[in-house]
């Protein structure tokens, strides 16, 4: 990568800096520029790079508290708070446990703790599906592994499926189905890392059980006022998530080269 990037002009531009490859080309002589890829779990810090180009405030709040490097932020959602106007939120449909038993940054316990949630959650609502992370191989067993549904998942993709009550834990995917216009469900369970990655992910509707999500389902449904209070609020939160605002990476480049965008490409 030294004799690589030697005497190149322009910037180096990464999907992270903590990975082996790209922390290996910082430091060479180029301004290093990260696009926020995924919720930023404990490995993404401390970072490296001189720019990180993140969706919205949330996260660079969350960047900012963790930082305590040179790293400076830029915001830029690349069109995906364009979206945000033409969200409608109706009562659910139906329930969708978003799964990510393979992500051990998340804690040791987080596949034990999935396969009993989703265990409970079949036996209330058998119509419940488990939308597998593309990572993941045969997590569950029994009726859980009858309702786990492998990826591209419908949920996840704006007007493809009727409005669902999504649930998880630390998911980038829980900005994906808010999107695609679900309700989004945070699990709280007791694991204590991560903490800026659950500060982006910091929805307003929240359980810790079963129970507790069957009541809110049923409420989503009966309480008008409610449901219209709850998705106010979640509008809110992704208003924070994606900024609206275009052209932040644009002018980044820009600064950084000096020269014409036709150029830099």
């Amino acid at each position: 990568l030294r004799r690589t990037l030697s005497g190149q002009g322009g910037v180096l531009l990464l999907h992270n800096d903590f990975d082996l490859m790209s922390s290996a080309a910082i430091g060479h002589g180029l301004p290093a520029i990260c696009l926020q890829h995924g919720i930023p779990t404990d490995e993404f810090f401390p970072t490296r790079a001189d720019w990180y180009v993140v969706w919205g405030s949330s996260s660079r709040r969350a960047f900012a508290t963790q930082c305590d490097s040179h790293t400076q932020f830029v915001e830029d959602a690349f069109g995906r708070g364009n979206a945000l106007a033409g969200l409608m939120l109706t009562a659910p449909s139906g329930v969708a446990l978003l799964s990510q038993t393979h992500a051990q940054v998340l804690g040791d316990g987080i596949h034990e703790m999935l396969n009993n949630f989703a265990t409970s959650l079949l036996q209330a609502m058998p119509d419940a599906s488990i939308l597998l992370h593309p990572l993941e191989v045969s997590p569950y067993v029994g009726a859980a592994a009858d309702a786990a549904l492998r990826a591209p998942h419908p949920e996840l993709q704006p007007h493809a499926c009727a409005c669902r009550l999504v649930i998880g834990y630390c998911s980038t995917a829980m900005l994906d189905a808010a999107l695609a216009g679900h309700w989004v469900v945070v699990l709280e369970f007791p694991l204590e890392d991560n903490s800026a990655a659950r500060d982006v992910l910091a929805a307003p509707l929240r359980v810790e059980t079963v129970d507790q999500l069957l009541r809110l389902y049923k409420r989503l449904h009966e309480d008008l006022a409610f449901r219209r209070a709850s998705a106010e609020a979640q509008a809110k939160w992704l208003s924070a998530s994606f900024s609206n605002t275009p052209g932040g990476f644009a002018d980044l480049l820009q600064r950084i080269t000096l020269k014409p965008l036709a150029e830099c490409s």
